[in-house]
């Protein structure tokens, strides 16, 4: 018996009625973990019949689920699979649209957030996406602010965001002080005065 779902049961549908997100996310950060497909498949088709068009799967990978979604959300730069791309053109119901979250472009900034991908493979990834799957939307998250990060690399991922042109684009912050409070509001603890102030 999974107790955390028996406890928490289904979820309320929150957005509007035509799409819905479907995490397989762990509760945790940590090992890949992915929901069964057999509860993934049972909240899919609950959605269904609640009149969902569009499913959004999120996860922590999700190339490292499998292949069968409609959207593809948070696709992992470092390795990522390029025969997934076969699956696009081959299957109508996948959505011409990927989540790859590079979160920076500077080799320097890369290798200090040990994302596993440099720069032109980076540059090259999105090329060879592009010329497999033409019209596809790329959508990305990027940091700034990073420890160590100057004027020069801020620069190189202003020029990287000009050149690739996302279809779609999030740009963070980078704060320390918003992730100590998301660590203390997650143990239930009252954060030291000097994050509340940053």
């Amino acid at each position: 018996i999974d107790f955390k779902y028996e406890l928490l049961g289904e979820r309320h549908l929150t957005t509007p009625r035509h799409y819905a997100y479907l995490k397989t996310i762990p509760l945790m950060r940590g090992k890949h973990v992915s929901k069964p497909i057999e509860r993934v498949i049972k909240e899919a088709q609950r959605l269904a019949a609640l009149g969902v068009k569009e499913l959004i799967l999120i996860a922590q990978d999700t190339t490292y689920y499998g292949l069968e979604w409609i959207r593809l959300m948070y696709a992992f730069p470092t390795k990522f699979p390029e025969e997934i791309l076969d699956v696009f053109i081959d299957n109508d119901k996948l959505c011409k649209y990927i989540d790859i979250p590079v979160q920076h472009i500077s080799d320097k900034i890369l290798k200090s957030m040990r994302r596993g991908i440099s720069s032109c493979a980076t540059y090259k990834l999105i090329d060879k996406i592009r010329k497999k799957v033409p019209g596809i939307a790329l959508r990305t998250s990027l940091i700034v602010g990073y420890p160590n990060e100057t004027d020069k690399e801020f620069q190189e991922l202003i020029d990287f965001v000009k050149e690739v042109e996302f279809d779609r684009l999030g740009v963070f912050t980078y704060s320390i002080a918003k992730l100590l409070l998301l660590l203390f509001a997650g143990a239930n603890m009252m954060p030291p005065k000097w994050i509340m102030k940053s």
